[in-house]
């Protein structure tokens, strides 16, 4: 099993960001063809449905998984050197994430009719059916690979985690799209896909666990599971609330607008994850790293590692905002001629992923900090911001006022945080 080192070298840094981030880029590329093929074959309300579906499962995920993943990354390398802890927590987070899932999936399945017509202007009563089913191996899979992540297996991770999903789901949609006697549902294709994630990722790590000398016979927790779940508790609300800045205003556009307009919406968001990319796969690296040198109290580390990680975001959000500023058209005429027309929804929405590119890793930090209480404090008011300007804003403004929910409360949750690292906490 690999050992956490003690410090982050800038080189380090740079190879293992790269790693992840051509895996997440593969994925995302995968996903941005999936939207195009769907645009393209099935049009802007297929892919809204599609995307509609897509949010509700990230939801439930999230609510499933209770913060436990995120945990993850903080407690296990804080066990670093005791097998039978960190498999007993392993054990122990597999159980309430699978528990707490069940209870949703039946949720889902008794209330499928409602949330059909809650959220869709279509029947999509089979849809909703369908996620209930697939819920419990979605949880398992993301959790799963949050945990290869906590043992610094990032390139497993971030395959599993960001890449072999949409790579599946762009497989299975090409062979459904070549032949029109069996033609499928992009929402059937997804909902197979995750079941083939689902046994992959179990097995891998399963091997993995086994390779690396773990036993589950050994297993040993000293933590009860009302303590685990007091401790992950704020990492589910931080979770939860970066969620809903991200896909609160799907559900408005939709309530408000079409789902032709929400199909518009979700490309311009698409594109504008780009901004973001190096940011996350610097998050996914460096996590664990944060985690045990706040435990070692290596200091200096932690405030290396930030600013390291802040340089890189620069180098490449700003040349690429810059780019979607100039040529909006260029990119949104990707998806079809229907897109064009987003040209200003896409420059507000991207101007919300530089502000937080530029200001670097502020939530993982929070969360390995034992900063994790005030990031959801600050997290919940700009939510709290995003909901009350999407009311306000998308009925008069359409899908440009969603853009400007998004700009002003990533803003807001952005620099809040910097402010806290920087001022109060004086960690960076």
């Amino acid at each position: 099993m690999n050992t956490i080192k003690s410090h982050i070298i800038p080189f380090q840094l740079i190879k293992g960001t790269f790693m992840v981030l051509a895996l997440k880029s593969s994925g995302a590329l995968c996903t941005l063809a999936i939207n195009l093929i769907i645009s393209n074959k099935f049009g802007a309300s297929t892919l809204g449905t599609y995307q509609l579906i897509l949010t509700l499962l990230i939801v439930f995920g999230i609510l499933g998984r209770l913060g436990l993943d995120t945990y993850s990354v903080k407690f296990i390398p804080s066990s670093k050197g005791n097998p039978s802890l960190q498999t007993g927590f392993i054990l122990r987070a597999l159980v309430l994430s699978i528990s707490a899932t069940i209870l949703l999936s039946i949720l889902t399945n008794v209330f499928a009719y409602e949330i059909s017509e809650w959220l869709f202007s279509s029947d999509s009563f089979i849809l909703i059916k369908g996620l209930s089913l697939v819920l419990v191996p979605y949880v398992v899979f993301t959790l799963i690979s949050e945990f290869f992540k906590a043992f610094e297996q990032v390139a497993l991770f971030a395959f599993f985690r960001n890449a072999m999903l949409p790579l599946l789901v762009l497989l299975f949609l090409l062979v459904s799209i070549s032949y029109s006697d069996i033609q499928a549902s992009p929402v059937y294709i997804l909902y197979t896909a995750i079941i083939c994630v689902f046994i992959m990722t179990g097995l891998f790590f399963w091997r993995f666990l086994q390779r690396s000398g773990f036993s589950i016979s050994e297993a040993k927790l000293l933590q009860s599971s009302r303590s685990i779940l007091n401790a992950a508790y704020p990492m589910l609300f931080v979770s939860s609330s970066i969620f809903l800045l991200n896909y609160l205003d799907y559900y408005f556009i939709s309530i408000f607008l079409t789902e032709a307009e929400v199909g518009r919406y979700a490309a311009c968001v698409q594109l504008s994850m780009l901004l973001s990319f190096l940011l996350n796969a610097t998050n996914s690296y460096i996590s664990p790293q944060l985690s045990f040198d706040y435990i070692k109290s290596n200091y200096r580390q932690l405030k290396e590692g930030f600013w390291n990680a802040l340089k890189l975001n620069i180098s490449i959000a700003i040349p690429l905002f810059t780019l979607m500023a100039v040529k909006p058209s260029f990119f949104l005429g990707l998806f079809g001629e229907e897109f064009i027309q987003s040209n200003t929804t896409l420059i507000l929405v991207s101007g919300g992923f530089l502000i937080n590119a530029l200001c670097g890793p502020v939530g993982t930090f929070m969360n390995m900090t034992d900063s994790q209480r005030q990031f959801m404090r600050i997290t919940i008011i700009a939510v709290l911001t995003n909901l009350g300007l999407n009311i306000c804003l998308i009925p008069v403004m359409g899908i440009n006022g969603a853009a400007i929910a998004t700009l002003i409360s990533t803003s807001i949750w952005n620099v809040a945080g910097f402010i806290h690292l920087k001022f109060f906490k004086k960690m960076i």
